[in-house]
C-alpha cells in the first residue's frame, strides 16, 4: 500500500484503465487538510457537501487524469503537459452519493468538465471542452498524512487528450508525435477512404477525390473537381501521403508533405467523416498549419 506524505507531489498508486479498473488513487494533503480544518465545525453532511463541491478535490482529479494520459501516450510528454497547465477543472452536477462514517469516506458523483483553452481547439475540433460522467471518493489517509481521493470514469476524457495529442501546438517543433491507441473499439473503416481521397487529389485525379466528400460540398468552394485536381498541377515532384492515423470515433489524423515552386509544405489535417446511407464520405477536413 502507497503512503502519502504531506509534501509528496501527486502519485497514483496504479496506471488508469489498466489493472486497478479505471480507478485512481492519489493524495491531496495540504489541500485537503485546508478543508477538513475549515469544516470541523459543520455537519456530516455538510461537510460531505463541501468536499463533493471543493475545487481541491477537482484540480486531483484533474491530476490524476493528466498523470494516467502521461503513462498511456507514447511519444513527447511536454505537448500533453503544456495542456495540462493551461486548463482548469471544473464539476458540473457534484452529489453526495454516500456517507461511509465507519470509514470516513464520502462518495460523489458529476461531470468532470475540463475547459479547452482556445489555442488547443483545433485539435479537438473546435470543442472547448471535455466532460466526463465520473464517481469520485474522498476519505482520510491511514497515516493521517492527509486525504486520499479516488476516482474512476475518467478513461472518456484521456482517450480524447490521446488521440489530439499529436495536434496540439509546439511552436517549431515537429507535430506529430505517435499517439497511443486509448481505445480497443474504434472503427477503421473510414481509413482507406480518407487515404483515397489524399491520394487521388495528390495525383491529379480531383473528380476521384471529388466523390469522397459530402454532396453538398461538391458543387463549389474548396471541394469541387476542378479545386482538387489543382494542388496537383503545381506540384514540383510527388505528393507524400506520410501517414493516415485514427484519433477517435469518425476523427482521423493525416500527415503529408509536398513541394511546389514556391512552397515546402510538412502538412497535418484533421479529418472528420460521416456515414451517408451506409456511404463513408468526409465531411470536414481542418488543416492545421495552413496547407
Amino acid at each position: 500500500m502507497m503512503r502519502f506524505r504531506p509534501r509528496a507531489l501527486f502519485a497514483l498508486s496504479c496506471s488508469v484503465l489498466a489493472s486497478c479498473g479505471n480507478q485512481s488513487n492519489v493524495a491531496s494533503p495540504n489541500a485537503d487538510n485546508q478543508i477538513t480544518n475549515s469544516v470541523a465545525e459543520l455537519t456530516p453532511q455538510q461537510k460531505a457537501n463541501q468536499v463533493c463541491a471543493s475545487q481541491s478535490t477537482y484540480d486531483t482529479l484533474k491530476e490524476m487524469l493528466f498523470d494516467g494520459v502521461v503513462k498511456q501516450y507514447v511519444g513527447d510528454p511536454v505537448p500533453i503537459n503544456n495542456f495540462r497547465h493551461a486548463t482548469t477543472a471544473r464539476m458540473e452536477y457534484p452529489l453526495v452519493k454516500d456517507i461511509n462514517n465507519q470509514l470516513q469516506r464520502t462518495d460523489c458523483s458529476g461531470r468532470l468538465t475540463i475547459d479547452v483553452p482556445a489555442g488547443w481547439r483545433d485539435a479537438f475540433g473546435g470543442e472547448s471542452k471535455l466532460e466526463a460522467d465520473i464517481q469520485y471518493s474522498i476519505q482520510p489517509s491511514a497515516d493521517g498524512s492527509g486525504d486520499v481521493i479516488t476516482g474512476s470514469g475518467l478513461g472518456f476524457i484521456q482517450t480524447r487528450i490521446i488521440s489530439a495529442a499529436s495536434f496540439f501546438p509546439t511552436g517549431n517543433r515537429a507535430v506529430v508525435n505517435s499517439v497511443a491507441s486509448a481505445s480497443s473499439d474504434l472503427s477503421s473503416d473510414d481509413t482507406g477512404v480518407v487515404t483515397a481521397f489524399y491520394n487521388a487529389m495528390g495525383s491529379g485525379d480531383g473528380a476521384a477525390a471529388s466523390e469522397l466528400i459530402v454532396p453538398e460540398k461538391r458543387l463549389k468552394g474548396n471541394f469541387t473537381a476542378e479545386s482538387l485536381s489543382k494542388l496537383h498541377s503545381m506540384l514540383v515532384g510527388d505528393f507524400n501521403l506520410v501517414e493516415v492515423r485514427q484519433g477517435g470515433p469518425s476523427i482521423y489524423l493525416v500527415h503529408y508533405k509536398y513541394e511546389t515552386s514556391g512552397t515546402s509544405c510538412d502538412g497535418h489535417s484533421i479529418v472528420y467523416t460521416v456515414n451517408r446511407n451506409g456511404s463513408h464520405l468526409i465531411q470536414r477536413i481542418k488543416a492545421l498549419n495552413g496547407c
